[in-house]
């Protein structure tokens, strides 16, 4: 089980505590630092998330990115919202978790 991990600043202790009870982040692969200069659309991240065969993942604050991720192929993702974030790390945050099979079509 392979964790994608699509987040630009670090978690803090308290956070990665909260998400270990859900997710084994043992197997986690960040994303920024496969592609340094991140990302400008949504098909970049799930290209690499079917790549790396990620059948998790967890996003910062983009539902919309969390949802496709769903609809192609990842059975669960984590969404942090951050409520505290200092330079280096997100210190406090909401935690949602979205499982189960999304089909998802643009109208």
């Amino acid at each position: 089980m392979v964790v994608l991990i699509v987040s630009r600043k670090s978690m803090s202790e308290l956070i990665l505590s909260k998400i270990a009870k859900h997710v084994d982040i043992a197997n986690a692969i960040d994303f920024y630092k496969l592609h340094k200069d991140g990302y400008r659309e949504s098909k970049e991240v799930i290209a690499e998330a079917k790549r790396v065969k990620a059948d998790k993942a967890i996003v910062v604050a983009n539902f919309k990115l969390a949802c496709e991720l769903l609809a192609n192929g990842c059975k669960t993702v984590i969404v942090l919202t951050p409520q505290m974030v200092d330079h280096a790390e997100i210190v406090k945050a909401q935690v949602f978790k979205l499982e189960g099979e999304l089909k998802l079509e643009k109208l």
